[in-house]
Protein backbone atom coordinates (compact mmCIF):
# COMPACT_ATOMS: atom_id res chain seq x y z
CA UNK A 1 0.00 0.00 0.00
CA UNK A 2 1.20 3.21 -0.87
CA UNK A 3 0.31 6.92 0.76
CA UNK A 4 0.96 10.44 0.79
CA UNK A 5 0.65 12.34 3.97
CA UNK A 6 1.23 16.35 4.29
CA UNK A 7 3.50 17.35 7.25
CA UNK A 8 1.25 19.52 8.74
CA UNK A 9 1.21 18.96 12.57
CA UNK A 10 -1.38 20.04 15.31
CA UNK A 11 0.55 21.46 18.54
CA UNK A 12 -1.27 18.73 20.37
CA UNK A 13 -3.19 15.04 19.22
CA UNK A 14 -6.27 14.63 19.56
CA UNK A 15 -5.81 11.33 21.33
CA UNK A 16 -3.14 11.81 23.60
CA UNK A 17 -1.51 8.61 24.93
CA UNK A 18 1.22 7.12 26.50
CA UNK A 19 3.87 5.85 24.02
CA UNK A 20 7.16 3.47 24.46
CA UNK A 21 9.72 4.41 22.39
CA UNK A 22 12.41 2.12 21.17
CA UNK A 23 14.80 1.09 17.50
CA UNK A 24 17.73 -0.72 16.93
CA UNK A 25 20.15 1.84 16.09
CA UNK A 26 20.91 2.70 19.53
CA UNK A 27 19.43 5.80 21.54
CA UNK A 28 21.33 8.16 21.01
CA UNK A 29 21.25 8.10 17.02
CA UNK A 30 19.15 11.11 15.92
CA UNK A 31 16.44 9.81 14.10
CA UNK A 32 15.32 8.42 17.56
CA UNK A 33 16.11 11.21 19.47
CA UNK A 34 13.97 13.75 17.04
CA UNK A 35 11.24 11.70 16.85
CA UNK A 36 11.08 11.32 20.38
CA UNK A 37 10.60 15.34 20.61
CA UNK A 38 8.12 15.35 17.82
CA UNK A 39 6.18 13.06 19.22
CA UNK A 40 5.94 14.48 22.57
CA UNK A 41 5.48 18.07 20.95
CA UNK A 42 2.55 16.47 19.68
CA UNK A 43 0.95 15.91 23.25
CA UNK A 44 1.94 12.46 23.92
CA UNK A 45 3.23 11.05 27.28
CA UNK A 46 6.77 9.00 25.58
CA UNK A 47 9.22 6.68 27.27
CA UNK A 48 12.48 5.86 25.26
CA UNK A 49 13.46 2.62 26.11
CA UNK A 50 16.07 1.41 23.52
CA UNK A 51 19.76 0.04 23.06
CA UNK A 52 22.60 1.24 24.77
CA UNK A 53 24.84 0.90 21.98
CA UNK A 54 24.02 0.39 18.17
CA UNK A 55 22.13 -3.38 18.18
CA UNK A 56 21.15 -3.45 14.01
CA UNK A 57 20.31 -6.86 12.41
CA UNK A 58 19.62 -8.84 15.76
CA UNK A 59 15.94 -9.79 15.19
CA UNK A 60 13.88 -10.66 17.69
CA UNK A 61 16.71 -11.95 20.07
CA UNK A 62 16.36 -11.10 23.88
CA UNK A 63 18.62 -11.24 26.61
CA UNK A 64 18.45 -9.70 30.90
CA UNK A 65 20.12 -6.38 30.64
CA UNK A 66 23.65 -6.59 32.10
CA UNK A 67 26.52 -4.31 33.02
CA UNK A 68 28.33 -2.00 30.61
CA UNK A 69 32.02 -3.53 29.56
CA UNK A 70 31.95 -0.90 26.66
CA UNK A 71 30.77 2.67 26.85
CA UNK A 72 27.59 3.89 25.67
CA UNK A 73 26.59 4.77 21.89
CA UNK A 74 29.06 8.38 21.02
CA UNK A 75 30.03 7.91 24.38
CA UNK A 76 26.68 9.17 26.46
CA UNK A 77 28.07 6.80 29.52
CA UNK A 78 31.03 5.27 30.78
CA UNK A 79 32.54 1.83 31.09
CA UNK A 80 30.86 0.07 33.90
CA UNK A 81 27.62 1.84 33.96
CA UNK A 82 24.65 -0.21 35.45
CA UNK A 83 22.63 -2.21 33.03
CA UNK A 84 19.64 0.03 32.54
CA UNK A 85 20.28 4.15 32.77
CA UNK A 86 18.69 7.54 32.20
CA UNK A 87 19.53 10.62 30.37
CA UNK A 88 20.93 13.30 32.93
CA UNK A 89 18.37 16.20 31.85
CA UNK A 90 15.57 14.01 30.74
CA UNK A 91 14.49 10.99 32.90
CA UNK A 92 12.19 9.74 30.05
CA UNK A 93 14.92 8.96 27.74
CA UNK A 94 16.05 5.47 29.18
CA UNK A 95 19.08 2.84 28.05
CA UNK A 96 18.90 -0.96 28.24
CA UNK A 97 22.05 -2.80 27.79
CA UNK A 98 20.50 -5.74 26.07
CA UNK A 99 19.08 -6.41 22.18
CA UNK A 100 15.48 -3.81 21.19
CA UNK A 101 13.37 -6.24 21.88
CA UNK A 102 14.90 -6.61 25.59
CA UNK A 103 14.53 -3.19 25.72
CA UNK A 104 11.07 -2.70 24.07
CA UNK A 105 10.14 -5.36 27.03
CA UNK A 106 11.40 -3.30 29.53
CA UNK A 107 9.65 0.05 28.82
CA UNK A 108 6.46 -2.17 28.34
CA UNK A 109 6.81 -4.23 32.05
CA UNK A 110 9.27 -2.10 34.14
CA UNK A 111 10.08 1.32 33.27
CA UNK A 112 6.56 2.06 31.31
CA UNK A 113 3.94 1.52 34.19
CA UNK A 114 6.52 3.86 36.68
CA UNK A 115 6.44 6.56 34.40
CA UNK A 116 2.86 6.15 33.25
CA UNK A 117 1.26 6.00 36.60
CA UNK A 118 0.97 2.28 37.28
CA UNK A 119 -0.27 1.63 33.64
CA UNK A 120 1.62 -0.28 30.54
CA UNK A 121 1.62 1.98 27.52
CA UNK A 122 -0.64 2.59 25.01
CA UNK A 123 1.34 1.88 21.98
CA UNK A 124 4.82 1.00 20.75
CA UNK A 125 6.78 2.77 18.02
CA UNK A 126 9.84 1.21 16.74
CA UNK A 127 12.15 3.46 14.78
CA UNK A 128 13.09 5.62 13.02
CA UNK A 129 15.25 3.09 11.66
CA UNK A 130 18.48 4.15 9.70
CA UNK A 131 17.54 2.26 6.36
CA UNK A 132 14.33 0.20 5.42
CA UNK A 133 12.80 -2.70 6.31
CA UNK A 134 11.11 -4.57 3.87
CA UNK A 135 11.17 -7.79 1.80
CA UNK A 136 13.65 -10.59 3.30
CA UNK A 137 15.21 -7.58 5.80
CA UNK A 138 11.73 -7.78 7.98
CA UNK A 139 12.69 -10.80 10.18
CA UNK A 140 16.68 -9.89 10.88
CA UNK A 141 15.73 -6.25 11.81
CA UNK A 142 16.20 -5.28 15.71
CA UNK A 143 13.97 -2.62 14.64
CA UNK A 144 11.17 -5.02 13.31
CA UNK A 145 11.62 -7.65 16.54
CA UNK A 146 11.23 -4.45 18.93
CA UNK A 147 7.93 -3.84 17.74
CA UNK A 148 6.60 -7.33 17.09
CA UNK A 149 7.59 -8.15 20.93
CA UNK A 150 5.63 -5.57 21.63
CA UNK A 151 2.46 -6.95 19.55
CA UNK A 152 3.07 -10.42 21.75
CA UNK A 153 2.80 -8.95 25.15
CA UNK A 154 -0.70 -6.98 23.79
CA UNK A 155 0.57 -3.40 22.82
CA UNK A 156 -0.28 -1.82 19.60
CA UNK A 157 3.04 -1.42 18.03
CA UNK A 158 4.57 0.21 14.79
CA UNK A 159 8.18 0.30 13.06
CA UNK A 160 9.39 3.18 11.26
CA UNK A 161 12.08 3.25 8.72
CA UNK A 162 13.38 5.58 6.29
CA UNK A 163 15.61 5.25 3.27
CA UNK A 164 17.71 7.71 3.61
CA UNK A 165 20.29 6.68 6.38
CA UNK A 166 22.96 9.03 7.25
CA UNK A 167 23.73 8.63 10.98
CA UNK A 168 24.38 11.37 13.49
CA UNK A 169 24.68 11.70 16.93
CA UNK A 170 21.85 12.58 18.83
CA UNK A 171 24.44 15.99 19.42
CA UNK A 172 24.55 17.07 16.01
CA UNK A 173 21.63 19.62 14.14
CA UNK A 174 18.94 17.18 13.34
CA UNK A 175 19.40 16.61 9.53
CA UNK A 176 16.37 17.21 6.87
CA UNK A 177 15.97 13.49 6.91
CA UNK A 178 15.52 12.74 10.80
CA UNK A 179 13.36 15.88 10.95
CA UNK A 180 10.90 14.66 7.78
CA UNK A 181 10.72 11.22 8.75
CA UNK A 182 9.84 12.37 12.55
CA UNK A 183 7.03 14.89 11.36
CA UNK A 184 5.59 11.95 8.79
CA UNK A 185 5.92 9.28 11.72
CA UNK A 186 3.81 11.30 14.15
CA UNK A 187 1.32 12.45 11.29
CA UNK A 188 0.75 8.90 10.73
CA UNK A 189 0.68 7.73 14.57
CA UNK A 190 -1.62 10.24 15.49
CA UNK A 191 -4.36 9.36 12.10
CA UNK A 192 -4.14 6.12 13.61
CA UNK A 193 -4.65 6.95 17.29
CA UNK A 194 -7.98 8.80 15.66
CA UNK A 195 -9.66 5.73 15.18
CA UNK A 196 -9.83 4.85 18.39
CA UNK A 197 -8.41 1.88 20.74
CA UNK A 198 -7.88 -0.89 20.03
CA UNK A 199 -5.84 0.67 17.16
CA UNK A 200 -4.98 -2.40 16.09
CA UNK A 201 -5.50 -6.27 15.58
CA UNK A 202 -4.09 -8.55 18.14
CA UNK A 203 -0.54 -10.07 17.09
CA UNK A 204 -0.57 -7.32 14.45
CA UNK A 205 2.39 -4.18 13.95
CA UNK A 206 2.51 -1.86 10.97
CA UNK A 207 5.49 -1.49 9.18
CA UNK A 208 5.92 1.86 7.60
CA UNK A 209 8.59 2.77 4.86
CA UNK A 210 9.97 6.09 4.15
CA UNK A 211 11.41 7.19 0.83
CA UNK A 212 14.79 8.82 0.40
CA UNK A 213 14.50 12.29 1.86
CA UNK A 214 13.73 14.85 -0.83
CA UNK A 215 14.53 18.36 -0.68
CA UNK A 216 12.23 19.10 -3.59
CA UNK A 217 8.97 16.87 -1.76
CA UNK A 218 9.76 18.67 1.20
CA UNK A 219 8.80 21.39 -0.35
CA UNK A 220 5.52 19.86 -1.89
CA UNK A 221 4.77 18.69 1.62
CA UNK A 222 4.65 15.40 0.46
CA UNK A 223 6.19 11.82 0.47
CA UNK A 224 6.14 8.73 -0.21
CA UNK A 225 5.02 5.57 2.54
CA UNK A 226 5.00 2.12 1.67
CA UNK A 227 3.06 0.60 4.25
CA UNK A 228 2.54 -2.89 5.36
CA UNK A 229 1.01 -4.64 8.38
CA UNK A 230 2.40 -8.28 9.56
CA UNK A 231 0.25 -10.94 12.05
CA UNK A 232 2.82 -13.23 14.24
CA UNK A 233 1.34 -16.33 13.75
CA UNK A 234 2.81 -18.85 16.15
CA UNK A 235 5.71 -16.55 16.73
CA UNK A 236 6.06 -16.21 12.77
CA UNK A 237 6.36 -12.94 11.35
CA UNK A 238 3.35 -13.12 8.27
CA UNK A 239 2.37 -10.22 5.93
CA UNK A 240 -0.95 -9.63 5.65
CA UNK A 241 -2.03 -8.79 1.85
CA UNK A 242 -3.76 -5.86 1.49
CA UNK A 243 -7.36 -6.69 0.06
CA UNK A 244 -8.45 -5.51 -3.31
Amino acid sequence: MYLTLGLIILPLAANAVNIVLSNDDGWADSNIRVLYRTLKASGHGILLSAPSIDQSGTGSSMSPPAPLDYQCQYHTCPFGSPATGMWQTDPNITYVNSFPASAMDYGINISGPKRFGGRRPDLAISGINNGNNSGIAVPFSGTVGAAAHASILGIPSIVFSGQTSHRHAWKAIPPLHSRLYSALATNLTNTLLASGPPYLPPKTFLNVNFAAADPGLCDQERQRIALSAYSLQRDIIVRLERSP
